[in-house]
């Protein structure tokens, strides 16, 4: 329900939990007023991505993104509704994605130091990885279609890019399609794989 609607519980009261090892629970966040959406874990367990957003009566929608630590503590929070995410163990960066935007977040400080919009001519952001070492960015865009009670994804293009949000470089695959997106890092190596074919990526620029 939107949030200044009359029903008793608008937010439908979210918390975001977390437990241990052994399944105990450690502690519990509720988080305001947000319909959550979207939690991710660094790998060393430190730093928790939550995303949510409130909506409104007259069509506005606010969204949040917050940077939990791992005793509960709220380190930073963004305007920004992430749908997907990966982490660099090497640097300690994250890195958090929109439909049309790639951000990259400094667990330690909390600070974004790179965001990167893509055009919707290019398509919606699918798939984001960082390669092994961190100093590669690589963002899986491509155009949907709905057909047959699902989406195709077509055009798509792979993007390269440094920490900063420089485009090193863009390979189109404009013949391709896939129906969910397919991208892994194996030390320099790319792969990606599409409805038909398989690549794989030895080196970039």
């Amino acid at each position: 329900s939107p949030m200044d609607s009359d029903a008793p519980h608008p937010s439908a009261e979210p918390y975001l939990f977390l437990f241990d090892g052994q399944g105990v629970k450690q502690w519990q966040k509720r988080l305001a007023k947000d319909t959550p959406q979207n939690v991710a874990l660094s790998p060393d367990g430190r730093s928790i991505f939550a995303a949510g957003f409130s909506a409104y009566q007259d069509g506005r929608i606010e969204k949040m993104t917050r940077l939990f630590r791992d005793n509960g503590a709220v380190v930073q929070s963004w305007p920004v509704l992430f749908r997907t995410a990966d982490f660099s163990p090497a640097t300690g960066n994250a890195l958090l994605a929109d439909r049309s935007n790639v951000y990259v977040i400094a667990t330690g400080s909390g600070q974004m130091t790179a965001k990167k919009p893509f055009p919707p001519e290019q398509g919606l952001i699918s798939a984001v990885r960082f390669n092994t070492t961190g100093d590669h960015i690589f963002i899986l865009t491509a155009v949907n279609r709905f057909d047959e009670g699902r989406f195709i994804f077509m055009q798509p293009a792979l993007h390269i890019l440094t920490p900063e949000g420089t485009t090193v470089q863009t390979l189109p695959f404009p013949d391709e399609t896939f129906l969910e997106p397919a991208l892994q890092i194996d030390n320099d190596r790319v792969f990606i794989g599409f409805t038909h074919h398989l690549y794989k990526i030895e080196k970039t620029r």
